[in-house]
């Protein structure tokens, strides 16, 4: 008898505890992968989240003969869609992109673009810490020595400070 009347009061509770829960409303990420990425988290509603970054990355490589250096800077922005959370962990999918430039030594230099579908999962580690991956589609379009390139891929965990 007793366990009738508690389920329900559990059922309609535990959403309510998990909403108490929720992290804050903005956020610094970082990412590393070859190069750094460094963004905000904004968390506009519930089921929306925009996250715009800044990424650079710096690529020396050195041979008997010669030595090159390749620089590149991009903005980016995701917007993100909440599908599905579970107690410390939810889900999205998202779409997004970025510009930027990329020179390097001997005079290459030139313009890039990206776009990307991406679907992903961020994990509560402690109050206002969270832990992010993702898996997604993305093309890369870059003039000059680059080309283009369109690819299935993981980005790297990511991890996010939630500031308010």
């Amino acid at each position: 008898m007793r366990l009738v009347l508690v389920a329900p009061v559990l059922l309609l509770t535990t959403p309510l505890l998990a909403q108490q829960r929720e992290l804050g409303t903005l956020g610094l990420n970082l990412r590393v992968d070859g190069g750094a990425t460094v963004g905000v988290t904004w968390r506009a509603s519930r089921a929306v989240t925009l996250r715009p970054a800044v990424s650079f990355a710096w690529n020396k490589t050195e041979t008997p003969l010669s030595t090159s250096e390749t620089t590149q800077y991009t903005v980016n922005l995701d917007l993100l869609l909440r599908t599905a959370s579970w107690n410390r962990l939810s889900s999205y999918i998202g779409a997004g992109g970025g510009v930027g430039n990329i020179s390097g030594s001997g005079g290459l230099v030139g313009k890039t673009w990206a776009a990307r579908a991406l679907a992903g999962a961020q994990l509560t580690v402690v109050d206002r810490v969270a832990l992010f991956g993702e898996l997604g589609f993305e093309y890369n379009h870059a003039e000059g020595f680059q080309g283009k390139q369109a690819a299935l891929r993981t980005f790297p965990i990511g991890i996010v400070v939630f500031l308010k």
